[in-house]
């Protein structure tokens, strides 16, 4: 997708900040995630860098090799003990 390319500008920043505070603060989740579906033999390190950037952690991949699906790429950010994103 063209705009998980482009760089963390302020309001990319800016609307990710208050969809975690909504997930963390307002409903009180203590996970969210970032997923991304890759087609086979995508070059998937623009998303992974795109995510380390905005604070997620990379967490694994489910492979779907040979079945004509995607490979789909977890990152998350979790909140700690005291309800805080990490």
């Amino acid at each position: 997708m063209e705009w998980q390319k482009k760089s963390a500008n302020a309001s990319n920043v800016e609307t990710l900040y208050l969809i975690a505070s909504y997930v963390f603060d307002e409903i009180d989740y203590g996970r969210m995630e970032w997923r991304y579906s890759a087609v086979d033999g995508e070059d998937v390190t623009h998303v992974r860098s795109k995510a380390e950037q905005f604070g997620f952690t990379y967490e694994g991949v489910w492979r779907r090799k040979g079945d004509g699906g995607s490979d789909v790429y977890f990152y998350s950010i979790v909140a700690d003990s005291e309800g805080r994103a990490e």
